[in-house]
Formats: C-alpha cells, sequence, structure tokens
C-alpha cells in the first residue's frame, strides 16, 4: 500500500540542500543592515542594534539570547527586539538609552558557554558569511511574557494587578543601572 502511495519517492525524508535567499549561495557573504527596527508596542523608543559572539554554530535559539538579556538586563522583554541568528553570530535590536553598565555586563554574560561579547552592529562588522548546514534564521520578538513559557498567571502580576495596563509609552525599566544625581 505504502509502495503505490509513495511511488518512486522515498518513504522518509531526505537531507535536502539547505535554502537560501534567492541570490544567495553557500560561503557568500550577506550584509546585515545596521539600523535597527522599531519595536511593535513602543515605536518611539529609539532603539539600536548589536551584535553577539554567538550563533548557529553555538546551538543558540533566540529564547536563549532573550532570556539571557532579560536576566542579566533585568529588563522587560517587551524592550527586546528582533533576534537574527547567523552561523557564527546573532544580533539583537535593543534600547538606544541603555546604560553602559548594562551593556558591560551583557558583555560578560554566557549563554551555552559561550560569552555574548556584545558590541553595536556597525558597517565594520555586519557580514555574515552564509554557511552550508544552517544559514540564516531571522526570528521578529514574538509574543514574550515576562514570566516565560510555565507563565499561568493570565496576564496578572503577583498582586492580582493588570501587568499590562498603564503607559504604553513608558520608558525601559535598567535597574543595573546608577541613579542620576
Amino acid at each position: 500500500m505504502a509502495h503505490i502511495a509513495q511511488g518512486n519517492e522515498p518513504l522518509l525524508l531526505s537531507e535536502k540542500e539547505p535554502s537560501f535567499g534567492r541570490d544567495q549561495k553557500p560561503g557568500e557573504e550577506k550584509v546585515i543592515p545596521v539600523k535597527a527596527n522599531s519595536l511593535k508596542d513602543h515605536p518611539k523608543i529609539p532603539m539600536r542594534r548589536y551584535k553577539l559572539e554567538v550563533g548557529n554554530s553555538n546551538n543558540i535559539k533566540p529564547g536563549n539570547i532573550l532570556g539571557a538579556i532579560a536576566n542579566e538586563a533585568d529588563m522587560d522583554s517587551e524592550y527586546i527586539g528582533s533576534i537574527q541568528i547567523f552561523d557564527n553570530f546573532s544580533t539583537v535590536d535593543l534600547p538606544d538609552e541603555m546604560p553602559d553598565e548594562v551593556l558591560k555586563v551583557l558583555q560578560k554574560t554566557v549563554v551555552n558557554g559561550k560569552r555574548l561579547n556584545i558590541v553595536e552592529l556597525t558597517e565594520k562588522n555586519n557580514k555574515a558569511t552564509i554557511g552550508g548546514k544552517s544559514g540564516k534564521r531571522n526570528f521578529g520578538r514574538g509574543k514574550f511574557s515576562k514570566g516565560g513559557r510555565n507563565d499561568r498567571r493570565g496576564g496578572r502580576d503577583s498582586h492580582g494587578g493588570d501587568r499590562r495596563g498603564g503607559d504604553r509609552n513608558r520608558k525601559p525599566k535598567f535597574s543595573r543601572s546608577k541613579p542620576k544625581k
């Protein structure tokens, strides 16, 4: 029966060549745009694109990057923008007003055994080589909650109030920053 349905096609999936962009081939360089995307829920907050020294070769997933930044910088995930993962590095869009102290903490942060070594993405460091196996993976920010996958509070904070409310144009909170004098 399976032979009739499948014909000469193999029953199990065969390994296919990776798919790249229309004009991209394995080993070619791709220029990554330096300009960060604005946040969907906070379009007035200026953003900056950063380069992280972790990528597909380190088995990095968007959740790894999101979790590391949210936890180490004590930043709500709603202020973490677009994440793109390439073979040897990743990019993430973060608020432009992020204090230097927070950036220093993120530079030392380790994910999957590798330091992030976060730096601003510039015209000098914005080229990615498209590898033979993985290629580029583009992940938008998506809808992440601060509590993560197991957060069952239904949009309510620990005091029973609605954590989504308030001023939608409020600035991001960075608790590791020094108080202004």
